[in-house]
């Protein structure tokens, strides 16, 4: 199966196959309702790509606001070839999000991330010479 057809499943099945609910260890958390298979994808995570910098400013602003804050650095996933200054490098999932919000709160790593990264720039389906 190709992993846009592995995307299309998981968003369509998503409701069946997770909830949120008060976490054992801080806020709130996603739980699986029904078994997850290794393979799987688990949950879309979306949010604001936004540049390092102002990441750094919106912690700060979260923060003395007494707002938690959902980050989800991409640095891994871009290619080494390229700067990250002037690249938005985060994902803030802080105020713009999806049930993958939550996704961050286990302790324990048991599952692993598989970036599907849109692209930045358009490109034109085959230009004519």
């Amino acid at each position: 199966m190709s992993d846009q057809a592995r995307f299309t499943w998981m968003k369509e099945n998503q409701p069946a196959r997770l909830s949120i609910a008060n976490s054992g260890i801080e806020g709130k958390g996603i739980f699986a309702k029904q078994p997850i298979y290794a393979g799987e994808f688990l949950v879309e995570y979306t949010g604001e790509a936004v540049r390092t910098a102002v990441a750094d400013m919106r912690e700060k602003r979260y923060e003395d606001a007494g707002i938690g804050t959902y980050f989800w650095r991409l640095e891994q996933f871009l290619s080494n070839a390229e700067p990250l200054e002037g690249r938005p490098a985060i994902v803030d999932a802080t105020i713009k999000h999806n049930i993958g919000h939550y996704i961050n709160h286990c302790c324990e790593i048991r599952a692993k991330t598989n970036m599907l990264l849109p692209s930045l720039t358009s490109t034109p389906l085959n230009p004519e010479p």
